[in-house]
């Protein structure tokens, strides 16, 4: 089936046959002012078969906007606009992305499996089915504020929208009224709230800025609203308000991970401590104890560093912040080991060494799965043998010309393998001058005393003066001396003459004047 022209225009709904990829799909329903189609409910999704079913289509696939992140987590599916992912209806044995390693997958409906869902590369070739735009979806990361009067507040409002925003509003409810806030009215009170700065900030913090609060946002095809934030004064002041920046960490094995605790408070901070909690247990940890495991989580640095993540460290981490008023915390972080193939720490896979030299070759590696074959090989007259196996290490002692190749060292987990090659080069040592002193050399002089060494060692440092010693007469330093060098070069010559002119007129001037004295002194007389 090739790419055409052929739409099926329904009043949510509009269907394009052909062959396209995913990301020609996604482009296709965008140029049509319309956006993949984002089943997020059971009602989405029943009205979509029915379209299908009553137009009668029914291609091998049909492409929707949900794919597969491989950035983020190849196993977590997301809508292209960014509405929660709640159920999806998976046909038998589906997901399997893990049957397509190293890239993101996306997803189709199947009309032979009920429409259900199928995950397949995004490079496949589908027809694909779009629906009108939707408004941005807004998230709310705040439930509740209570801090002092005459504190800064920042109301975050994040959200997602494949099209351009047109408005951003918050709306100020209380038991009398419900406001819509006008940030260049009250200037004075709030800052923020614009379309390039949705989050509102309350500039100082009274009781007549207590109320709930709600963030809109706004483009061509709707209306997007956050959560309601509760926000209250606290006259006797309040916990430390912890933001969280992470939710997620998923990284590879022995990775420094650094988990932020920033905070608020007016008053002095008393505690800090980070909880971990996994299947089994919920724990504090104590940096002082675990100091191979971590650092920081204290009052002077809140931010925790997991020093080398592996399988123990993994769990859910959450931050604790404690002042006079109570103990403020974070929300949860979810720490989780990446699996992926294994990793070879950097080293040097370049040797140029002499004949006889001793050569250890190092392949550390680590990963997750754990290692599960790890073996050395040799490129050999056009083959390949595999010298050692299960070792980091492989030794070439006594290394003779017939070692220099290259030597591969090969790392295996469940998921994948990697290799380095090492390049060995044995060079034939350099012969020495012959020593003059073979008969002094085999002899134990470690008992004499100096003046018996110079005796001993007297013929060698004679001939050896002898024969460094150099006749300074034929050197050309001496030679030069005594010897005017010629030298042709036009500008020598001019300034040979200029010099030879000036000494000839200083001679001239000097006998003149003698001349001349000696007339006027036989005139006096």
């Amino acid at each position: 089936m090739s790419k055409n022209n052929t739409l099926k225009k329904h009043k949510n709904f509009l269907f394009r046959d052909g062959d396209y990829t995913w990301l020609e799909a996604k482009a296709g329903c965008q140029t049509l002012n319309m956006e993949l189609a984002v089943l997020s409910t059971t009602i989405d999704h029943n009205d979509a078969v029915n379209y299908l079913y009553s137009n009668n289509f029914n291609p091998n696939g049909i492409w929707i906007g949900l794919y597969s992140d491989l950035d983020n987590n190849a196993s977590q599916f997301i809508w292209i606009n960014g509405v929660p992912v709640m159920s999806l209806d998976w046909t038998v044995n589906e997901p399997n992305d893990e049957q397509i390693r190293n890239q993101s997958t996306c997803v189709r409906m199947k009309p032979s499996s009920q429409y259900a869902l199928d995950d397949v590369k995004c490079t496949d070739t589908s027809p694909y089915l779009c629906t009108e735009g939707s408004a941005p979806s807004v998230y709310t990361t705040q439930s509740s504020i209570s801090l002092p009067i005459r504190t800064v507040i920042l109301l975050e409002c994040p959200y997602f929208s494949l099209w351009n925003i047109t408005n951003v509003q918050w709306q100020r409810k209380t038991s009398q009224e419900t406001v819509i806030l006008d940030h260049l009215k009250d200037f004075s009170m709030y800052g923020g709230g614009t379309i390039t700065n949705s989050s509102l900030i309350i500039t100082s913090l009274d009781v007549n800025n207590d109320g709930l609060y709600r963030c809109f946002v706004e483009n061509k095809f709707g209306l997007g609203r956050g959560e309601d934030i509760t926000v209250t004064t606290n006259p006797e002041g309040a916990a430390p308000l912890v933001y969280i920046t992470q939710s997620n960490v998923l990284l590879p094995v022995r990775t420094k991970i650094v988990l932020e605790c920033p905070y608020y408070s007016l008053g002095n901070i008393t505690d800090v401590h980070w909880q971990r909690k996994t299947s089994n247990e919920t724990v504090i940890l104590d940096h002082s104890k675990d100091t191979n495991l971590y650092n920081g989580g204290t009052i002077c640095n809140t931010s925790l560093i997991i020093n080398s993540l592996d399988l123990n460290n993994e769990g859910i981490y959450r931050c604790f912040v404690g002042n006079e008023f109570g103990l403020g915390s974070g929300e949860d972080i979810t720490v989780t080991a990446n699996q992926g193939i294994p990793i070879i720490v950097p080293t040097t896979t370049f040797y140029d060494v002499n004949v006889s030299a001793t050569i250890t070759l190092t392949c550390d590696a680590y990963g997750y799965p754990s290692i599960s074959n790890q073996y050395w090989t040799r490129s050999l007259g056009g083959s390949t043998v595999i010298l050692k196996t299960s070792s980091m290490y492989l030794d070439i002692t006594n290394a003779s010309l017939s070692d220099s190749s290259n030597y591969t060292c090969y790392v295996e987990n469940a998921v994948g393998s990697k290799k380095l090659v090492y390049s060995v080069y044995v060079n034939e040592a350099e012969s020495l001058c012959p020593c003059v002193c073979d008969s002094i050399a085999n002899q134990n002089l470690s008992h004499y005393s100096f003046d018996e060494l110079k005796i001993i060692l007297a013929p060698v440092t004679d001939k050896l003066r002898q024969t460094l010693s150099v006749d300074t007469s034929t050197l050309s330093s001496a030679i030069y001396k005594r010897t005017c060098m010629q030298d042709d070069r036009p500008s020598s010559k001019r300034i040979g003459y200029c010099g030879i002119g000036f000494l000839c007129s200083v001679f001239s001037t000097l006998l003149l004047i003698d001349i001349t004295s000696f007339k006027c002194f036989g005139t006096f007389k």
